[in-house]
């Protein structure tokens, strides 16, 4: 016998690019929006991530501002870049995230598409594809101790 099949789940990805590309970043239309969603029943909202690369409001940030006007849909890093923050303030920051959150926060953590604009944004923060930035197996290490 297989495992319980469990219901499909859908998440819905909060419009931070969007916003950065029209020159927009008010953070009511992403609550506004985060909100209505919420109502429709989706299961998880979303937030990608990048400094200079693929401009956007601060991930976790948004989250954090999401997670305080809704109450049930889980909250979604689509994906963190761990090498733009040093190891200990990003699990800091993630792990209060998920407290303010009650619970709601999923990490996703990835490790930046190789673009010339990537290594940019790497290489502002000291990081480099020498530092291990573009293997899975180095980007969660520093990440895995967060508390909960």
């Amino acid at each position: 016998m297989g495992a319980a099949r469990q219901p499909l789940r859908v998440g819905v990805l909060l419009p931070t690019r969007e916003q950065a590309i029209l020159g927009e970043y008010s953070v009511s239309p992403l609550l506004d929006f985060a909100r209505r969603a919420e109502e429709l029943g989706f299961d998880s909202l979303w937030t990608g991530d990048s400094l200079t690369a693929r401009p956007r409001l601060d991930p976790l940030v948004v989250l954090s501002a999401v997670g305080a006007v809704t109450r049930r849909v889980h909250l979604g890093t689509a994906t963190l870049t761990p090498a733009l923050r040093h190891p200990l303030v990003a699990a800091n920051m993630a792990s209060s995230l998920d407290h303010v959150s009650s619970g709601r926060l999923v990490l996703g953590v990835g490790s930046g598409f190789p673009s010339p604009e990537t290594t940019e944004e790497l290489a502002a923060v000291g990081a480099g594809l020498t530092d291990g930035a573009y293997r899975p197996a180095e980007i969660t290490p520093p990440l895995a101790p967060i508390p909960h």
